[in-house]
């Protein structure tokens, strides 16, 4: 069975901005950044691709062997699992990876992704209104008991 996993909740959000990634855990404050290829791991996984989608399209794409790409990706999503970002995919439905394709001739050197962690917005994020509401979402809030 192929390994897939899944974004962890509606309490992770992420948006891409220029070649960085920023992951934000909005139930703990958290939030996490990676720059390429992070970036074309996440948007990956995200769309429910494999880990061996993922590592194929890395090695089409980036000069490495194919070892190296592989204990990266896995190292990366071992990090995610533990940081409750990602979780995984009992049941997976292997999607298609909607990245930009290059030329193969055109390879990038490959750099072992880092996941960036920041807690310094935590006290910040966690004071916001939105972690009080029930499940329809703002502006409706949890009764009191």
């Amino acid at each position: 069975m192929p390994e897939c996993y899944r974004v962890n909740g509606p309490n992770i959000v992420s948006d891409v901005i220029d070649d960085e990634v920023f992951i934000i855990n909005l139930e703990k404050g958290i939030y996490y950044s990676l720059m390429a290829p992070g970036v074309e791991i996440w948007e990956a996984l995200r769309q429910g691709a494999t880990l061996d989608q993922v590592q194929e399209w890395l090695l089409a794409h980036f000069d490495e062997n194919p070892g190296d790409i592989a204990g990266a990706v896995h190292d990366l999503v071992r990090e995610m699992e533990a940081e409750h970002i990602l979780v995984r995919d009992e049941s997976p439905q292997e999607g298609t990876i909607d990245l930009p394709d290059e030329p193969s001739n055109q390879r990038r050197p490959f750099q072992r992704p880092v996941l960036h962690r920041y807690t310094d917005m935590e006290a910040i994020l966690m004071l916001d209104p939105i972690h009080e509401v029930d499940q329809q979402g703002w502006p409706s809030a949890i009764p009191e008991r």
